[in-house]
């Protein structure tokens, strides 16, 4: 899924199906200029962003959206662009220049500009200029009028049809009174759209005051009132027509608090909740009072908020309202307030973050994400102080949610502000821990260690314990990353060394999981999987359940590694749903990732398949470049096994990302894989020399991955006929097979020098649950014995079952165990090859309970796992719909 630069739409979309479907046509066949003309408030910019939503997945370069309202010369213009695309917006005189190498660095690209009526000659030369030196760029306009520039396409907007505006009077006014839609008030709405001559805008504000006066009474009143507006006033673009009119009457009935506090509201981006306005205005009784009433005046609705009501002004309202304010000279004195009031608020959440209370902080963050981040647009240059504690507290959600690359634009921009301050320095550079964490994200490895570096030399200068104790964390993770083991096992034990000596409880667990990662990197499974149970059952104590997903990952990874995957891949199941219940879309995708991992080992393609592609369309949602990397390195693995030819287009692909991140261990693993594709094609030098290269970095992978890569180089040696070389390479594959506690690795070095002793039906059991394996089980040319029917008998009433005749496996004592048995069973016999859901089980093994996701979850994990530890494994199989007794076994009841 491409990026894309969009509101989120707080109403549905209705009618201009023929306009959205030649607006679609036309910009699909790669039409330079589409320009939307028609008249103010015919719905042009919603009609322009719905296209924008339609049209995203075909461009990889992103869709944004640029309002032009304010622009009329060309400097307006290039400023107003740049800021909408996030460039950096110092030497103005240099944006047009750094907007066009913008456009022409990007892959195709959808520019969508909003209300251009009013830019000048010099400004529309510009426009032509943009698209004429970037091919790969494509406009859409919404004007008064065509702009005139050569190749230009033009869609008329003009009133909607009568059955469209008829629909959209009854929706929007349904809110308030379901009796619209009434046959009897049929003919008073026809009357009332014709009236505001079938005008969205005009509809959306009128239909809004039925909760004051019937539809009839709205006829009535449109009928005086509009015949006094005619013409709109003075001080109002003439763009707006009746809808400024209409806009006008609604202003007049305000009194002139009501309409201080409609020019108030109009700065907040997103709605306003009560306690933000209560912060705004200096008491909750003015907050109610004045809200209040401008709700009764129909003029804002309120939307859904987390735990409270928040409230929006009509987006034609709000706009009138901000002019209103500007031409007051109130502007920057109230927007100035609002961020106050922001910062304020979200001081007291970012409090909760990291404990029990952080679902609901990350919740009204969330809600609160566009007036925070109009805080920081707003005051990085006059108040950078509040721009740093906004853009601090958004850190954790935008990680989480997206979108990387527009959260490192505004990093940057609030950096370079805060540094001319000297007595902000210890702001700056927990705003350089946060850069570096996204630098991470986004591939770019160089820039974070050095800004991780910066933070550890400044706070140990400074004694910052803690800070110094977080950078020394996230350095760790980066070196792990950029293939220096040693060097990340030595950074993470330093952080755990500060964390313990400040009794910092959070900063110790997450120094543990570090400390895992390290060892993981090192070989070092069990004492990974020791650190990482460390971390998570502080990170449980303290209630995080954001950081126990994380380190559920991490553990889940360890225990795979060791060859335990039913157990790892209950723990990824676990984790993923702690994500999804926080809305974590990043962290969903590294699970949907690992589960992807896992399909693929246990030999489930397409399921694999269909993992790694959801996975692959959030990382390039929420903009993280190295983990779209690993998913493509991943994909084109699955695809090397399954034998098609988009094997080698991901591979590169992959390659490419890792290489401009400087990401070894990545390109690594990423160049074996080409190396299987050569070599399945029967190109042996060719697999030799990935083979070579991806030897090369190895060191960089984690320890265990050289013996792999050895045992493949000693094959091709020996089919190209070089003995000597072969013989080495296979000595020294087992010899390392020795120091590492991945079995997998060791037993396909063995396999491939002829040497395993391990019984063929252990290797068949092994090589269901391994890729690599299942390669060199076929390279080797081991005979495998055909796998033997399992018979399972399960007593009618689930206390026992045995497997091929053997004991009795009791279970009297376990109850929740027993029932999910009897549940899977009875599918088994009743409907073979239906799979059980994780609530369907829930709800089997503990009847009338109604624990909470997570507890949930957790219960069913675990009776699974009960289940196979005690005979059931390889019986009871895992599927992507659920869970289920294989279809190939002979299973009845005693």
């Amino acid at each position: 899924m491409s990026a894309h630069h969009l509101a989120i739409e707080r109403t549905r979309f209705l009618g201009r199906v023929g306009e959205l479907k030649a607006l679609d046509e036309w910009v699909r066949r790669r039409e330079r200029l589409v320009t939307l003309v028609g008249p103010g408030g015919a719905g042009k910019t919603r009609l322009v962003r719905e296209l924008g939503r339609a049209v995203v997945s075909a461009f990889p370069g992103g869709v944004w959206f640029c309002d032009l309202a304010n622009a009329f010369t060309e400097a307006e213009l290039v400023l107003e662009v740049a800021r909408a695309v996030d460039l950096p917006l110092e030497a103005p005189g240099e944006l047009g220049a750094r907007i066009q190498a913008w456009l022409r660095s990007r892959e195709q690209v959808l520019l969508l500009f909003d209300n251009a009526e009013q830019l000048n000659a010099q400004a529309r030369a510009r426009v032509r200029t943009w698209l004429t030196e970037a091919a790969q760029a494509q406009l859409v306009v919404t004007s008064r009028e065509a702009l005139g520039v050569e190749g230009e396409r033009v869609v008329a907007v003009g009133p909607m049809s009568v059955d469209d505006a008829v629909a959209l009077f009854i929706d929007r006014g349904g809110a308030w009174d379901q009796r619209v839609g009434d046959p009897s008030s049929a003919a008073a709405v026809r009357a009332v759209v014709d009236r505001l001559d079938r005008l969205p805008l005009a509809i959306e504000l009128v239909a809004a005051r039925v909760d004051l006066f019937t539809v009839q009474e709205l006829e009535a009143r449109l009928a005086r009132q509009l015949e006094t507006h005619a013409s709109a006033p003075a001080a109002a673009p003439a763009r707006h027509g009746t809808l400024a009119a209409t806009i006008a009457w609604s202003w007049a009935l305000l009194s002139e608090d009501e309409r201080r506090a409609c020019e108030d509201v109009s700065v907040f981006e997103g709605g306003v909740a009560l306690a933000a306005a209560t912060l705004l205005w200096g008491s909750e009784p003015v907050a109610v009072s004045r809200l209040g009433a401008l709700r009764r005046k129909s003029l804002l609705y309120a939307v859904d908020g987390p735990g409270e009501s928040r409230y929006q002004l009509f987006e034609a309202v709000r706009a009138w309202a901000r002019e209103q304010l500007s031409q007051s000279g109130r502007r920057a004195e109230v927007e100035l307030g609002h961020a106050r009031a922001m910062t304020q608020l979200c001081a007291g959440w970012t409090k909760e973050l990291d404990g029990p209370g952080e679902p609901a902080a990350m919740s009204h963050l969330s809600a609160e994400r566009e007036n925070l981040l109009a805080v920081v647009d707003r005051t990085s240059g006059v108040e950078p102080s509040l721009a740093t504690v906004a853009l601090l507290a958004l850190h954790p959600l935008l990680l989480a949610r997206g979108p990387i690359d527009l959260h490192l634009a505004r990093l940057e921009r609030v950096i370079d502000a805060v540094a001319i301050e000297p007595y902000h320095q210890s702001a700056r550079h927990r705003l350089v821990l946060a850069r570096g964490e996204v630098r991470r994200l986004r591939g770019q490895l160089d820039g974070a260690r050095a800004d991780f570096e910066a933070v550890c030399a400044w706070a140990e200068r400074t004694g910052d314990a803690r800070l110094e104790g977080q950078a020394l964390r996230q350095w760790a993770l980066l070196e792990g990353a950029r293939g220096h083991p040693q060097d990340a096992l030595a950074r993470s034990r330093w952080a755990l060394k500060l964390a313990r000596a400040a009794d910092d409880r959070l900063l110790e667990a997450l120094s543990l999981g570090a400390l895992g990662a390290a060892q993981q990197s090192l070989g070092r499974l069990k004492r990974a999987i020791s650190a990482h149970a460390r971390a998570l059952a502080v990170l449980r104590a303290v209630g995080s359940p954001r950081l126990v997903g994380i380190e559920l990952s991490y553990l889940a990874v360890a225990t795979h590694r060791l060859g335990h995957l039913a157990e790892a891949e209950g723990l990824h199941l676990e984790a993923l749903a702690l994500d999804r219940a926080l809305g974590n879309r990043r962290f969903e995708a590294v699970e949907k990732t690992h589960l992807g991992y896992l399909h693929h080992e246990f030999g489930r393609l397409e399921e694999g398949r269909a993992s790694y592609r959801e996975a692959l369309a959030l990382f390039r949602e929420v903009g993280d470049v190295t983990l779209e990397g690993v998913v493509l390195t991943f994909l084109g693995r699955l695809e090397v096994e399954a034998g098609t030819r988009e094997a080698r287009e991901l591979l590169e692909a992959a390659l490419a990302l890792h290489r401009a991140s400087h990401h070894a261990r990545l390109e690594s693993t990423t160049l074996s894989a080409i190396g299987h594709l050569c070599r399945d094609a029967g190109d042996l030098h060719g697999a030799k020399d990935y083979y070579q290269r991806a030897h090369g970095k190895s060191m960089a992978a984690e320890v265990g991955f050289e013996t792999l890569l050895e045992a493949w180089l000693g094959e091709v040696e020996a089919r190209l006929g070089n003995e000597e070389e072969a013989k080495r390479y296979l000595a020294r594959a087992r010899d390392r097979a020795r120091t590492h506690e991945n079995p997998v690795y060791a037993l396909s070095a063995e396999l491939l020098s002829g040497v395993s002793t391990e019984s063929p039906a252990r290797v068949r059991a092994l090589a269901a649950t391994s890729s690599e394996l299942r390669r060199a089980v076929r390279l080797s040319g081991t005979t495998l014995p055909a796998p033997v029917a399992v018979a399972l008998t399960v007593a009618k009433d689930g206390t026992w079952f045995s497997r091929e005749g053997g004991e009795r496996v009791e279970l009297t004592r376990r109850k929740a165990v027993r029932l999910i048995l009897l549940a899977l069973t009875s599918a088994r016999v009743d409907r073979p090859g239906e799979a059980l859901s994780w609530e369907a089980l829930l709800a089997a093994g503990w009847p009338g309970e109604r624990p909470v996701t997570d507890s949930g979850l957790k219960r069913v994990y675990t009776a699974i796992w009960t289940l196979r530890t005690i005979g059931l494994e390889g019986v009871l199989i895992t599927r992507g719909d659920g869970y289920l007794l294989d279809p190939a076994a002979a299973v009845s009841w005693a």
